[in-house]
């Protein structure tokens, strides 16, 4: 009998991490991860990116009159995040051998007045979405997130292809 309570406590504990990682890791785009924020609000969007290995980080602005500013909105809005198990980990340091065709970039979309869960407003640079280098992650309001996209080296390459236009 204490057998099999064991193996049924040990057969639930299994269901449950396998049910919190499914949740945790499921697919969202950044509104229903952060339903108070509105992407096509965004008022500027900032960044830099850097093109090969001795570059150094070249800086672009896109306001919402240039061409290409509803064409990256767009992709950002449209785009699903998955959560990696690895945030559960305490954060380190990231180092990065450089290799021909590597991507590495940082955009900014910035808000005004946009109103935060706990009731407060906030301004500025609220959401921050770096490649560096395949590793994906999001900040919003200081949350650092680490992330994946589907097919994430094309979907990659075309932010980078929108903001280096």
């Amino acid at each position: 009998m204490k057998n099999k309570l064991g193996h049924i406590i040990g057969i639930a504990v299994i269901v449950c991490i396998i049910v919190f990682c499914l949740i945790y890791t499921r697919p969202r785009t950044i509104e229903q991860r952060y339903p108070y924020l509105d992407i096509s609000k965004c008022t500027r969007i900032e960044g830099s990116y850097t093109e090969g290995a001795n570059s150094d980080h070249i800086s672009f602005a896109i306001d919402p009159g240039a061409e290409h500013f509803n064409e990256l909105i767009e992709t950002i809005r449209s785009t699903k995040f998955k959560t990696r198990l690895k945030n559960i980990l305490p954060k380190g340091t990231r180092i990065h051998q450089y290799t021909e065709g590597d991507i590495n970039w940082e955009i900014e979309c910035w808000f005004d007045s946009v109103t935060l869960p706990d009731g407060s407003t906030s301004s500025g640079s609220i959401l921050g979405i770096q490649n560096f280098f395949g590793d994906l992650t999001i900040t919003v309001n200081g949350e650092i997130v680490s992330c994946s996209v589907e097919n994430e080296k094309q979907w990659a390459q075309k932010i980078m292809d929108i903001i280096t236009q």
